[in-house]
């Protein structure tokens, strides 16, 4: 036990200490302290919003100027509405005129920006002038250098002018005369704006996970390799039995992976702190549960379904990285014996990811229950609503016993072959591995059966003594 123990605390200790490990997580806590502080981010961007500080001169010989019938408050009201959807800010100068723009205007110096002219214009000149049907508002734009959006805004709040007269002059609700906008009905099964959320969510999920499993794979290979490369294993596996190898191995890339997943949560806290600390010095009120609205409730029950999956992942992942490992000779070879584990790793990751993007709820279900696919699916599943938190409880006992028995199945394979130096094809060396296994496995049967007949002669031997015959002299 003590032996299990040094080494893994050796192999902890090995990783947390590399300057791998000390960069990658550097690089990881900037951009997760980043990450976090993308609202106060976003508010400060908004807080230096563009500012729209034209001069607009409205002439306004509409006869509308007047209290509800006033077109120049409309024009106003009107253009600043618009340019707060556009996120600036409305800093416009209306200034109000009775003087009708000359011919030439535009050769005239003038310290507007723009210039709107509202008038009437009679349909049929003989006519009563006066009828309120029998002419219709024009007007005129005079743009000496108007932003681009408050000229959209201004043309936009024209185009209603004679819809609002018409419906002023025949006392005509709004409801009767304004556009019509369809109403579109929602799928109950879609989650309405959410699902195109989650579907840009999805990947971001994925990506941090195939990373993890990534490195504790390349992590307890490369260990393995710099052991049998420099023949340090022999020594180890005198001192130790070949088992107790095995399971310090695993043992340690739990723990880092546990450690690893906690760093992270720390920057991301960090980030979370700073983010509430810049709102406060800054006044403002952007939050993590704002910007995520409706699937802010379920941040928590993801990130502890993305850090349980990691772990997981990654020891699956790890336990057949320590078998490659084992029946590799040097780092080139390990490089080359991966190829179909780092394929299956891949073949997980772009299934989850694509499965994600093209909102497959079947195949993601699929996946939750597939061991090799489902550390990186089960996350994305229940984050898109495909399966209930249950489920994806169901999804990890199932890869936890997966886990359990792939560990079963490779300890004894790991056994066979640590100590090997075979350079055959890899499958033909999984295939002596498994040879060795089953001839170690029938040798410890057969010795075991041995020593259990001397056992037994013993205890005939000690029964048929006669204990009343023997003396005892002193």
């Amino acid at each position: 036990m003590k032996k299990l123990k040094f080494l893994v605390k050796y192999g902890v200790k090995k990783r947390l200490v590399s300057k791998a490990f000390l960069i990658a997580n550097a690089v990881i806590a900037v951009i997760m302290i980043g990450i976090m502080l993308v609202p106060s981010i976003m508010g400060s961007v908004g807080s230096q919003l563009t500012k729209i500080d034209d001069e607009i001169v409205i002439v306004n010989h509409s006869t509308y100027d007047e209290g509800d019938k006033d077109f120049t408050a409309y024009i106003k009201n009107y253009i600043s509405s618009y340019i707060g959807a556009y996120m600036m800010v409305d800093n416009v100068t209306y200034i109000e005129s009775d003087l009708v723009p000359p011919l030439d205007y535009y050769t005239q110096k003038h310290t507007e920006d723009g210039l709107v002219y509202l008038y009437r214009e009679l349909i049929e000149p003989s006519l009563d002038p006066n009828d309120v049907n029998n002419y219709v508002i024009k007007a005129k734009v005079y743009d000496t250098k108007m932003n681009s959006v408050l000229k959209t805004a201004l043309e936009a709040s024209l185009k209603e002018l004679n819809r609002i007269k018409y419906m002023l002059d025949n006392n005509v609700d709004n409801a009767l005369i304004i556009d019509l906008v369809p109403e579109y009905v929602e799928n109950p099964a879609s989650g309405g704006g959410i699902s195109e959320l989650l579907v840009g969510l999805a990947p971001i999920a994925v990506i941090p996970l195939f990373i993890l499993i990534t490195f504790a794979v390349q992590g307890i290979g490369m260990e393995i390799i710099d052991e049998k490369s420099t023949k340090a294993i022999e020594i180890i596996i005198a001192s130790v039995k070949p088992t107790t190898h095995y399971v310090a191995k695993i043992a340690s890339i739990i723990i880092f992976q546990i450690i690893q997943m906690a760093m992270i949560l720390t920057y991301a806290l960090i980030g979370l702190g700073l983010n509430a600390f810049v709102n406060g010095v800054s006044g403002g009120s952007e939050t993590w549960s704002a910007l995520l609205g409706d699937i802010a409730p379920m941040i928590v029950p993801v990130v502890s379904l993305v850090f349980i999956c990691a772990i997981l992942g990654a020891t699956l992942y790890a336990i057949l990285g320590a078998f490659i490992g084992s029946i590799s000779l040097n780092q080139e070879d390990y490089q080359q014996t991966q190829t179909p584990l780092m394929l299956l790793m891949t073949a997980g990751y772009l299934g989850s990811m694509l499965a994600g993007l093209s909102q497959s709820g079947l195949l993601l279900s699929i996946f939750t229950y597939i061991p090799f696919f489902a550390p990186l699916s089960i996350p994305i599943t229940y984050l898109m609503g495909y399966i209930s938190l249950f489920e994806a409880i169901v999804g990890i006992v199932v890869l936890i016993a997966s886990v359990f028995v792939l560990g079963l199945l490779i300890a004894p394979l790991y056994k066979a072959s640590i100590l090997s130096y075979d350079q055959s094809k890899l499958f033909k060396r999984m295939k002596n591995a498994y040879k060795n296994a089953k001839a170690l496995e029938a040798n410890k049967r057969m010795y075991e059966e041995n020593n259990l007949d001397e056992w037994i002669r013993f205890k005939k031997l000690f029964r048929n003594i006669n204990w009343s015959n023997l003396k005892v002299g002193f």
